[in-house]
């Protein structure tokens, strides 16, 4: 008998286990489609903050659909229930539901992803997305009398620089704009469908435009230095892996994410000078963010950061994103950015550790020792949040370094937390979706917090699912850090 519940134990997760690769692999070879999926859900979730509560509530069976759809590897599929939801919190009418999702589901790729400042000309073409018929969606053809367009080009302080109106047929769904070359920056495509009188938003992906492209970007194809080494320090780790992000935007192939290609390619320069380091890099702005990468001993870490202002000392939010996701989720995702504006508002530092399903890089005490090397943060005032999967690794943390972290946020899933004297003097905070999958785990861990003897804050939010449920308590999440943070 107990050979027989060991076997379905190993069974079991050897199952999750081939998943979890399964999904990994998928989600890797698919760049474009974790694109349109990312920028889709960033823009349902800037809708849903301006919905009422009664349209909020409309959303929660489509964005179950599509995240239930993404976990099952039908991405094309949570694409369009995206966008589903994305309408519904416009306010819709059911009848037109369908008929909308093919209007929205466009998407205007502009290419290259990077040009040279004397380009004149930029290039563009009219997709659909999901490009397979094997969604809900109608037939993808342009209809009769072409689609109306209207591209407006913005500059990193969301300026416009140039726009126009053009209608596309069905037989050049590629075309040229001459706008004249452009400053150096990165730049944002907004794109609108003019249609019944009305103008529905267009994904559009951006682009960066770069002095002498061809010879600053030598060095990236050709690099002195590629650091393979067990231990490397964290400034020739960001080096290496600044180039490799500007690499895709040389070869021309969009990431998961929109990358500004100029900005990362002004920080590969400082970096390459001996005299410069990840400090002084940092010192440099805080209106954008910073990706590193961080080496310490043999462990390494992929990491996200922004700091409201370079030279402040304030509390440092940790922020560990769930499953299929990637260190971009809290910055551009979770309510289309919304703890990193909450952390910029209220003076606090946020770093997000990129993780797979395996776990992370680097040990919480490992991560906040190399970052004091570069960063100026108080180290007595650390939170930690997490959704999901991120939420289970904030509990296995903070269970082995409770002492350097002040409050915890656990939001979407739950964890296993060992009890320590430690861990019974931190404050949690557990939340979960009345319609999320991970409202038992939440529950179960706040059960467990509670019999530890740690003071937990949970609440169970109507009418929410599993990945609107961050966006949906950031106040809360704000409230909190702010009770704790003196």
């Amino acid at each position: 008998m107990v050979a027989i519940v060991f076997l379905r134990k190993f069974l079991f997760a050897w199952i999750a286990i081939a998943f979890i690769l399964q999904v990994s692999e998928t989600s890797a070879q698919s760049p474009d489609q974790r694109y349109q999926l990312g920028r889709r859900l960033t823009r349902f979730e800037q809708q849903w903050q301006l919905a009422d509560n009664t349209t909020r509530a409309r959303t929660t069976s489509a964005m179950q659909s599509a995240v239930s759809s993404f976990f099952s590897l039908q991405l094309d599929v949570a694409t369009s229930k995206l966008d589903e939801a994305w309408l519904i919190a416009l306010g819709t009418d059911r009848e037109l539901l369908q008929e909308r999702v093919s209007d929205t589901s466009w998407f205007v790729r502009t290419s290259p992803l990077i040009q040279d400042s004397k380009a004149t000309t930029r290039h563009f073409r009219l997709e659909r997305v999901p490009k397979q018929q094997n969604t809900e969606l109608p037939d993808g053809a342009v209809p009769k009398g072409g689609l109306t367009l209207r591209i407006e080009i913005l500059n990193a302080d969301d300026n416009s620089v140039c726009e126009e109106q053009r209608v596309v047929e069905a037989s050049q769904l590629s075309w040229e704009w001459t706008t004249g070359p452009l400053a150096e920056g990165d730049y944002r495509v907004h794109a609108t469908l003019q249609q019944e009188g009305k103008a529905i938003d267009i994904i559009a992906n951006r682009f960066s435009v770069i002095a002498e492209s061809d010879t600053r970007l030598a060095a990236i194809r050709n690099p002195k230095d590629t650091p393979r080494i067990a231990v490397a320090d964290t400034k020739s780790l960001t080096r290496h892996a600044i180039m490799k992000m500007i690499s895709t935007g040389d070869a021309n192939r969009i990431a998961e994410s929109d990358m500004p290609f100029h900005t990362l390619l002004q920080d590969y320069e400082f970096l390459t000078d001996d005299s410069h380091s990840i400090r002084e890099l940092l010192a440099q702005r805080s209106k954008s963010s910073y990706w590193l990468q961080l080496g310490r001993g043999k462990s390494k870490q992929y990491v996200r950061f922004q700091s409201p202002n370079p030279l402040t000392v304030g509390p440092l939010v940790v922020a560990y994103h769930g499953a299929g996701g990637s260190e971009n989720m809290f910055f551009e995702s979770y309510g289309a950015g919304g703890l990193i504006d909450l952390c910029m508002r209220n003076g606090w530092l946020v770093v997000s550790p990129r993780q797979t399903l395996l776990g992370t890089g680097m040990e919480l005490d490992a991560l906040l020792d190399e970052l004091q090397e570069h960063l100026p943060f108080d180290p007595s005032r650390v939170f930690v949040v997490g959704h999901s999967m991120g939420a289970a690794q904030a509990i296995a943390q903070v269970s082995k370094h409770a002492d350097r972290v002040r409050a915890v946020a656990a939001i979407g899933g739950g964890g296993s937390p060992t009890k320590t004297d430690a861990l019974t003097k931190l404050p949690f905070f557990v939340a979960a979706g009345e319609k999320d999958f991970g409202l038992p785990r939440a529950k179960a861990l706040a059960a467990t917090l509670k019999n530890y003897g740690a003071k937990v804050d949970f609440e169970e939010v109507k009418d929410v699912e599993h990945m609107v449920i961050v966006q949906a308590v950031l106040s809360e999440i704000e409230q909190f850090f702010k009770q704790h943070s003196n």
